[in-house]
C-alpha cells in the first residue's frame, strides 16, 4: 500500500469504528453542555433573525471563550432539532476521523518510511488513536473537546509541514489559527509558545545577525517575566478589583475574571480537588499556584490513573520525543 491509501484507510477506519461505538456508548452530555448550545443558538438568532445594524447583541450573553465550538454546536441543534446531540456526534466523529488523518500525515511527514511498513504504522496508529479510551470518548459528548482536539492537530500539521518543507506560507495561515484558538478554548493559551518555538527555531535571522537559539532564548525570558507578572496582577486584583477591571478590555473581562476567581479560590486544575491550595493569600501562594498549574499540564504520568493510561501515556511522550 502507498503512504496515501495508508492514510485515508487509516481515517476511514477510525470512523467506522467510532460509528461502531456509538450504539455501546450512546450520546452523552456534560456539564457545559447546555451553556454551549445555549450561547451558540442566541449567536445565531441575533445574526439570522435580529437586525445586525440595529439591534444591540444581548447583554446577557457575553462573548465565550468557546465562541467558535458554541456556533457549531448551535448550528446543529438549530437545523437538527431533536435530533441535535446526534449531529453533534456526527460532527465530532467526521472530526476525529480528520484528526487520525492529520496525526498520520504527520507521521509521514517526520519519518517517511518504506511502505514496507504500512500495514505495522497502520495497526499501531490504531492502537495509539484508540488505547487511551478517554480521548475517542469524548466524541460522544455534546463539548467542545473533539473540535479542539482536531484544531490543535490541523495547527500541528501546517508547522510541521512548513517546517519539513522549508517553506514559509504555511507559517502565516498557523498564525491565523493561532490567534483564532482565543475563540476555541482557553487551552489555546498554549498555541503563541508552540508557534514562536517553531519560527524561532527553524527560520534564520541573517538581517539581525540573531541565531534562531538567541532568538528563543529571548522569548523564554520574556515568557518568564510574564509568569512572574500574572500572579502580581491576580494579587492586585483581589485588593483592588475596582481599579483591576478598568485595566482589562472589555472583549476579555469574562475569561480574565473567570481565571482570577480560580485563582482566588486556589484552584490549580478546575475539579480536581487534590490539585487545590486552600486559603491562598498573596504573591507568593498565586505564584505557586501557576507554578503548579504548569507542572500539572506538563506532567503526563500520575499516581490517580491506571497503569494502563500511565504506560500509554509513556508511549504517547516517546512518540512524541
Amino acid at each position: 500500500m502507498s503512504n496515501n491509501v495508508t492514510t485515508n484507510l487509516f481515517s476511514v477506519i477510525t470512523g467506522l469504528i467510532l460509528f461502531v461505538g456509538y450504539f455501546f456508548v450512546g450520546p452523552r452530555h456534560g456539564l457545559d453542555s447546555h451553556g454551549y448550545i445555549q450561547v451558540g443558538e442566541l449567536i445565531l438568532d441575533w445574526l439570522f433573525h435580529g437586525n445586525v445594524a440595529n439591534e444591540p447583541f444581548p447583554e446577557h450573553v457575553q462573548i465565550p471563550k468557546y465562541l467558535f465550538p458554541s456556533i457549531l454546536l448551535g448550528v446543529c441543534y438549530d437545523i437538527f432539532g431533536d435530533n441535535g446531540h446526534q449531529a453533534v456526534i456526527a460532527l465530532n466523529g467526521f472530526l476525529f476521523s480528520c484528526t487520525a488523518f492529520l496525526l498520520f500525515k504527520i507521521w509521514i511527514l517526520l519519518d517517511n518510511w518504506s511502505h514496507e511498513y504500512n500495514a505495522v504504522m497502520l495497526v499501531g496508529g490504531l492502537f495509539l488513536i484508540f488505547g487511551l479510551v478517554d480521548t475517542p470518548l469524548w466524541v460522544y459528548y455534546d463539548l467542545s473537546d473533539i473540535i479542539f482536539l482536531w484544531y490543535a492537530t490541523l495547527l500541528t500539521y501546517i508547522l510541521i509541514y512548513g517546517a519539513v518543507n522549508k517553506t514559509i506560507l504555511p507559517f502565516f495561515f498557523a498564525l491565523i489559527l493561532v490567534v483564532g484558538g482565543y475563540f476555541v478554548r482557553p487551552t489555546a493559551i498554549i498555541f503563541p509558545l508552540i508557534f514562536l518555538i517553531f519560527t524561532c527555531t527553524l527560520i534564520h535571522w541573517p538581517t539581525t545577525g540573531l541565531s534562531g537559539l538567541t532568538v528563543l532564548l529571548s522569548v523564554g525570558l520574556s515568557l518568564l517575566l510574564v509568569f512572574l507578572l500574572v500572579p502580581a496582577f491576580v494579587d492586585f486584583w483581589v485588593t483592588n478589583e475596582k481599579q483591576a477591571r478598568e485595566i482589562v478590555p472589555e472583549l476579555f473581562m469574562n475569561p480574565v475574571a473567570q481565571s482570577m476567581h480560580m485563582f482566588n479560590q486556589g484552584w490549580v486544575v478546575a475539579d480536581r480537588p487534590n490539585t487545590y491550595i486552600l486559603n491562598p493569600k498573596g504573591y507568593s501562594d498565586f505564584l505557586m499556584i501557576a507554578l503548579h498549574r504548569i507542572i500539572y499540564f506538563f506532567t503526563p504520568l500520575r499516581l490517580e490513573y491506571s497503569l494502563v493510561h500511565n504506560s500509554l501515556n509513556s508511549l504517547y511522550v516517546e512518540v512524541s520525543i
